[in-house]
């Protein structure tokens, strides 16, 4: 499946992290930077960390050039229903709060496809990597089984050691059949989720769809 876009830098996400090294906050255009963030879908929070950032280096940011052109460039990213959907699927919060009313109806439902997408895509990761790890275990133990069927071919030696591989083979033989099942109810939770998957993306396509359709005739 493809993977979700990114909006945001790792450093957003990683708590510790300066926004901003030395020289980004000496030669900083704080208008500039306000106005990419807020096209970003950053929140005003954003500029507490620049304070915190370059308040090490000496640097004191601009507050009224950045709140201008965070407003300036955060209308341009309610503008884009998308970049809610863009987002919810990234993993980023929900954009409550960030948009004037009339846009943030549009915002808020493109993020709920978004975030609804993201789950289901992890969903079907999760699933994928149980079948993987099903099919791991029946293939360890069928090769046990093998191995143990052919030693006790060869195997004319104690008769309560034989038992004892007997044991073992019956043993493996039920844990096989059980990894079988398991096997199989991985197999049909990875389809489920990836059906989730496409239908949660299909959904927000024909939404899309009808938000061009409606632009169109406005």
């Amino acid at each position: 499946m493809a993977a979700g876009l990114l909006l945001w830098p790792l450093a957003a996400l990683l708590g510790g992290c300066a926004t901003l090294s030395a020289d980004e906050c000496h030669n900083a255009n704080w208008r500039d930077l306000g106005h990419t963030e807020g096209a970003q879908g950053y929140r005003m929070t954003r500029f507490r960390e620049h304070i915190k950032a370059c308040s090490a280096h000496g640097v004191s940011p601009v507050l009224d050039d950045y709140l201008k052109g965070h407003r300036a460039g955060l209308a341009q990213w309610c503008e884009r229903p998308s970049a809610g959907f863009e987002r919810g699927r990234s993993g980023g919060d929900r954009p409550e709060g960030l948009c004037e009313p009339t846009q943030a109806r549009a915002i808020l439902a493109a993020w709920e496809h978004g975030h609804g997408v993201r789950q289901a895509e992890l969903d079907y990761e999760r699933a994928e990597r149980d079948y993987e790890q099903a099919r791991h275990d029946l293939y360890r133990i069928e090769g046990e089984v093998d191995r143990l069927r052919l030693a006790l071919i060869h195997d004319e030696g104690n008769p309560e050691h034989r038992r004892e591989q007997l044991n073992r083979l019956d043993y493996l033989r039920a844990r096989a059949v059980e990894e079988s099942f398991r096997l199989q109810r991985a197999r049909r939770d990875a389809l489920r989720a990836q059906a989730e998957y496409d239908r949660r993306l299909a959904d927000w396509r024909a939404e899309q769809r009808r938000q061009e359709a409606r632009a169109s005739a406005g």
